[in-house]
This record gives C-alpha cells, structure tokens and sequence, in this order.
C-alpha cells in the first residue's frame, strides 16, 4: 500500500486519497488424507455432525483428495472458515464392508476477490 501512495501523491498532490481493501471469499477450498473415492454428499454428511452446513454445497469429483465448499454468501464462507481455520477433522469411513478408513479434512480460504476502491477529493 505505501508504494502505491508514494506513486500516486506526486501527481495528485493537494488531493485527499482514500484507499478502502475489501476482500470476499465465497468458498473454502478443503483437502485431506483419504479423500478419493469419498463423495460430496458424504463429506457434508459427516461435516453436518459437527458444524452447521447450511447455505452451501460441497463441489468434490470422488476421485480426487480436495474439493470445494461453495456458499450462498461471502458472509457465510467467513463464519463457516472462522469456525474451522487451523482444525483438522477425523472420521472413519466405512465405504468397503471389510475396510475402515480414517479420513481427515483440513480447510483452506479459496476464490478470494480482493477489490481496492480508490476515492480522490
């Protein structure tokens, strides 16, 4: 930010400028050990236990081992992150009658916009 306002005030000089950073983040990227072959579906199943999982859906292709937490807002995104920011979450999986797996989930911000609206008077 201070280069950009040493860049700036030489050419506006007299000027007021306000800079205002806002960021939004609409989803939360998730990852994990043991997530291929673990559906979307399943994944919220577990996760609804825990947290509250409303306004959102889990984009997650089963094979692979990271996915997606969409919400409706970016407020929501927000709270569900502050609420799991630095957890990992253990489950047993049971998808094969003769084979239990420990599965975890981890949390990452994802799809971040930061936007700068710059005001000059």
């Amino acid at each position: 930010m201070a280069q950009m306002d040493s860049q700036i005030a030489p050419i506006y000089e007299g000027l007021t400028i306000t800079v205002v950073e806002m960021t939004f983040m609409q989803s939360v990227f998730i990852g994990g050990v043991h997530l291929d072959g673990v559906s979307s579906g399943k994944i919220k199943n577990l996760l609804s236990d825990i947290i509250q999982m409303e306004n959102c859906h889990i984009l997650k292709c089963k094979s692979e081992t990271y996915g997606h937490i969409h919400f409706k807002t970016e407020n929501d995104a927000g709270l569900f992150f502050q609420r799991v920011q630095g957890q990992t979450f253990e489950f047993e999986y049971n998808d094969d009658p003769g084979e239990i797996k420990t599965i975890s989930i981890e949390f990452f911000p994802s799809k971040e916009i930061t936007i700068l609206f710059i005001r000059f008077r």
